[in-house]
């Protein structure tokens, strides 16, 4: 029987099988490692867009804002997995520009992979009402015109100023996406595959916890 590089035919297609077999048992390995490499990152963006505004804060005596797109945001792909950063403008920027109210830090930015924002759970900040901010549309543009975002404030201080209510100053991310009204985990059968942001109301400094729920 032919041999191939100290191999028997049947011996070769046997190698070959084995590794077609495993290459078939660590594709979804593969995928959920991914995912879960998304979350993370996702989750360090998050954090630093939360800091990124509390500095600002504190550094202009402003209040500044994180706002994350909701279910009714234009572009479907960014729903509960988008977030913009901004601020409240000063009188002579008011001045200088009639009618403006804001000050857009950070344009909109979409989370890595499939990775989303909970958007079911009442005592996190997605299951507040949205708040109003008339005219941030003018400064985000047309395709991204929305105005009522779920959203976190701080004020000159550095500390959270909105939502009052300290329950809710928790974000949840997950492995998955927001599509036909409602979340869509990667992993369905799998709850613990999540991640959990909390906010210090007086601090404004935000921290990470595994697997939250």
């Amino acid at each position: 029987m032919a041999e191939v590089a100290g191999l028997s035919l049947v011996e070769l297609l046997v190698v070959m099988g084995l590794i077609a077999f495993l290459s078939v048992l660590l594709v979804p390995a593969v995928r959920e490692f991914q995912a879960s490499g998304d979350r993370r990152g996702a989750t360090t963006i998050v954090m630093g867009a939360l800091e990124q505004a509390r500095a600002a804060a504190l550094e202009s005596g402003l209040t500044v804002y994180v706002g994350f797109a909701d279910a009714d945001f234009p572009d479907p792909l960014m729903r509960y997995s988008a977030f913009v950063v901004f601020r409240e403008c000063t009188e002579e920027e008011r001045a200088d520009d009639p009618g403006r109210a804001y000050v857009v830090l950070r344009k909109w930015t979409r989370m890595p992979g499939r990775t989303g924002l909970k958007s079911e759970l009442p005592t996190s900040l997605t299951g507040q009402s949205p708040r109003e901010f008339p005219g941030l549309a003018k400064q985000t543009g047309t395709a991204h015109a929305d105005e009522c975002l779920p959203a976190i404030a701080f004020n000159g201080s550095g500390a959270v100023e909105y939502p009052a209510d300290t329950c809710c100053l928790r974000i949840v991310l997950y492995e998955g996406c927001f599509e036909a009204g409602r979340d869509r985990p990667i992993h369905p059968t799998e709850p613990e595959g999540f991640d959990e942001i909390r906010l210090a109301k007086y601090t404004g400094r935000a921290r990470r916890t595994d697997r939250g729920d």
